[in-house]
């Protein structure tokens, strides 16, 4: 039995999210956004509660591609799930903290954090997606938090 990211379809539904990520949040194409993205588009994610819509969604990746020029997300390839409309993954966001994110001056510091998503795809593109991303992480690359595991060396 083939699973569904083995199918056409499966593969498909994937190639959207690919792109997103590639395009749209990596800067390889920034206006592939209105090809990647419905216009009813709806984010719903942990670090920015609430609901984000497809101008939060242009709004928020161009505060974290200033902040992070460099920035790549990949999608962890053993992670990845494909159903009759979804797709299920883990992904890697790395980048150079070169510009100011937030209140936040540059560190010229790299992350290298972990999230993990669930897309909806309808007709061709990205029409909802639920994300959970590990900013405690990023804040402490980032010189923000201390590192627990520092603290506890001497103990």
């Amino acid at each position: 039995m083939a699973t569904a990211t083995q199918t056409q379809k499966g593969q498909e539904l994937v190639e959207v999210v690919r792109r997103l990520l590639r395009d749209v949040w990596s800067g390889k194409n920034p206006d592939a956004m209105e090809e990647c993205v419905s216009e009813n588009y709806v984010r719903h994610d942990t670090y920015a509660p609430g609901i984000i819509k497809h101008a939060g969604l242009r709004k928020m990746v161009k505060i974290y591609r200033d902040a992070f020029p460099d920035m790549e997300i990949t999608l962890v390839e053993d992670s990845i799930t494909a159903s009759e409309d979804r797709v299920a993954a883990q992904y890697w966001i790395e980048g150079l903290h070169r510009e100011k994110l937030l209140q936040i001056e540059p560190t010229n510091r790299r992350i290298l954090i972990m999230g993990t998503g669930i897309w909806r795809i309808e007709d061709g593109k990205v029409a909802e997606d639920w994300h959970t991303v590990d900013t405690q992480t990023m804040f402490t690359a980032l010189g923000i938090l201390p590192c627990v595991g520092e603290m506890l060396e001497d103990h």
